[in-house]
C-alpha cells in the first residue's frame, strides 16, 4: 500500500507546487512562459532558477563569510592572538577540510550545505550573489569544544571562539554535527 501510495502524494503535491509556479509565473494565464523569458538569454534564466549541478568545496568556500571574535570582551588583550587563529584555523583547517571532503566523501559537502542553509544545492552564484553563508566564531553561545551549531534560516554555522585543538577533533565535531541533522528539520 505505501509503496503506491507515498510516490502518488509526493507526485500530486510536487505537481500542485509547479502548476502554482506555472500560475504564478504566468499571471493566471495572461501570459505564456515563452513570453516571459523570451527577451532573456537561456544562460541568464540557467543562472536565476537553478541550482548548479554539483556541490563543490571551492563554491562553497567562495560563499563563506567568516566573521571572527563574536562576543568576546577585550578585557584581556588578547584580541589579535585569538583573531590571528581563528583566521588561520579558517583558511587552513576548515577550507582545507572542505577540499578534503570534496575528494573522500564528495556527498558531504551537500549534507554541510543543508546543514548550514536547508538547502543541498548550491544556487548559481552570478544569479543570488547574495546567498552566503556565514561562519560565526562564537565566544558567548559556543562553549569551548562544542560540537557546530547551525541556523539554517539564515545561513549560519556557530563555531566555539576558542577554536578546536587539532583538525581530527574539528572533523569528528562537524560530520557528527552534520549527520545527526541531515533530513530532519528540529526547532531545538
Amino acid at each position: 500500500m505505501f509503496t503506491h501510495y507515498i510516490p502518488q502524494v509526493l507526485l500530486h503535491s510536487r505537481g500542485i507546487a509547479f502548476g502554482a509556479i506555472k500560475k504564478g509565473l504566468t499571471l493566471d494565464g495572461d501570459v505564456g512562459v515563452h513570453d516571459l523569458f523570451r527577451a532573456m538569454p537561456f544562460q541568464a534564466v540557467d543562472k536565476l532558477v537553478f541550482s548548479l549541478p554539483e556541490v563543490l568545496a571551492s563554491t562553497i568556500i567562495s560563499i563563506l563569510n567568516p566573521k571572527f571574535c563574536v562576543g568576546w570582551k577585550d578585557s584581556d588583550g588578547e584580541i589579535g592572538e585569538l583573531l590571528k587563529t581563528q583566521e588561520d584555523f579558517f583558511k587552513t583547517t576548515f577550507c582545507e577540510l572542505l577540499r578534503y571532503k570534496e575528494e573522500s566523501d564528495p556527498s558531504f559537502l551537500a549534507k554541510f550545505v543543508a546543514f548550514c542553509t536547508g538547502f543541498n544545492y548550491l544556487p548559481d552564484p552570478e544569479g543570488n550573489p547574495d546567498f552566503i553563508i556565514n561562519i560565526e566564531f562564537n565566544f558567548v553561545e559556543s562553549p569551548s569544544g562544542d560540537y557546530p551549531v547551525s541556523h539554517s534560516c539564515i545561513k549560519l554555522l556557530k563555531l566555539p571562539g576558542h577554536i578546536y585543538p587539532n583538525r581530527d577533533d574539528f572533523e569528528q565535531k562537524l560530520e557528527e554535527a552534520v549527520e545527526s541533522s541531515y533530513g530532519r528539520f528540529d526547532m531545538n
